[in-house]
């Protein structure tokens, strides 16, 4: 599958060096996460050594743990503006090299630019677009290409 970006198999500008740490912002539904799994073990596969924290909900943390190879790491988003600005602090002291933000909400990209995580990439949209320093724009932006699809991109 290809993007009109770059896919999670190529190596755009700036992931070249990206080689230790990877935060992955999950999506909020089950049904939903279900679709990112196609994107997520392809960026497995493109990166072996590559560390991958999956963010998530506490109620899809039981889902990402039986997700084999996908997560190294699970780390759970709080809740309310206090608990977004607590997940930003413990996921700046992890100290990501780059987040991939699977989500299209302004949050999603909150926390990894509160984080100060150094490449942010995620599709735009829903006025978090300053917040993202790597927009991907999926094959197919029409609206009729697949959710899952879409992810891989």
């Amino acid at each position: 599958m290809s993007a009109s970006h770059a896919s999670v198999s190529a190596d755009p500008e700036g992931w070249a060096g990206v080689s230790g740490s990877l935060l992955v912002v999950g999506v909020n539904w089950l049904g939903d996460s279900v679709m990112t799994l196609p994107a997520l073990q392809a960026l497995r596969r493109s990166r072996p050594g590559l560390r991958c924290t999956m963010l998530v909900k506490p109620p899809l943390i039981p889902f990402w743990r039986l997700a084999p190879g996908v997560a190294d790491d699970i780390m759970a988003i709080g809740g309310s503006v206090g608990g977004t600005l607590q997940t930003a602090r413990r996921v700046h002291a992890a100290g990501f090299e780059a987040a991939v933000i699977l989500p299209q909400s302004f949050r999603s990209a909150l926390i990894p630019w509160l984080a100060r995580i150094p490449i942010r990439r995620g599709m735009p949209g829903h006025v978090r677009d300053w917040m993202l320093n790597d927009r991907v724009r999926p094959a197919g932006d029409d609206g009729a290409e697949h959710q899952a699809r879409q992810y891989y991109d």
